[in-house]
């Protein structure tokens, strides 16, 4: 079991895919022709270019050599292991557990994924732990496979912010929006250069020499 914990996004999406991915690849596990399966969930689906390839989570994987297959919609039992692991990680962890703060979190729920992996049988596959399944499968796998922690992907992308930091900095905006415009690729750095000397600083320049 490997855990992210986003905002539902295509981004975090796309990177919990690389850092799985990159995982799988330093610990020897072949990823070529290798299918990842979702759901049909916005984040997974991505959108078309104009060869009729897709971008986002399908972009990321084939970039190692894997295959993104998505479930047909509605049919939730082609993803019953996920499904299963939800259900249980809801019992026998959210609902027991309470955080003083996020990174309090982070480490009950790293030690939880721990167990969980190398320690908890699973009554369901024959009261193996996912461990004891991948050493039949795969001897020669490092236990370095399910070491992974659960990733923060909140703290890894650009949007992060605690709320602590969010007091102290206020929200974070562009200095001098006209530059953050017309610095955009296709813009006219001139029109908006002219636009914001027009509208912003010669207001500003005046209402400065008359307020003297």
């Amino acid at each position: 079991m490997f855990l992210g914990h986003p905002k539902k996004s295509a981004y975090y999406a796309c990177l919990f895919a690389q850092i799985l991915c990159q995982h799988l690849k330093d610990c020897g596990i072949e990823l070529e022709g290798m299918k990842t399966q979702t759901d049909n969930g916005s984040e997974f689906i991505g959108c078309y270019r104009g060869d009729r390839t897709r971008d986002g989570i399908e972009a990321v994987v084939a970039g190692f050599g894997a295959v993104h297959k998505r479930i047909p919609p509605g049919a939730w039992s082609y993803n019953s292991d996920v499904e299963t692991v939800h259900a249980t990680i809801e019992t026998e962890f959210f609902d027991l557990e309470n955080f003083a703060n996020i990174q309090d979190f982070h480490r009950r729920v790293a030690s939880y994924q721990a167990w969980y992996n190398l320690v908890r049988p699973n009554s369901h596959k024959d009261h193996q732990t996912p461990w004891q399944i991948i050493q039949k499968l795969r001897p020669q796998t490092p236990k370095e496979l399910v070491r992974l922690p659960p990733i923060m992907l909140e703290w890894l992308g650009p949007d992060y912010i605690t709320r602590e930091e969010l007091a102290i900095r206020g929200y974070n905006v562009p200095w001098l929006p006209y530059f953050a415009l017309y610095q955009q690729p296709g813009k006219n750095c001139k029109n908006y250069l002219t636009g914001w000397i027009k509208s912003v600083l010669i207001p500003w320049f005046f209402k400065k020499l008359l307020c003297a």
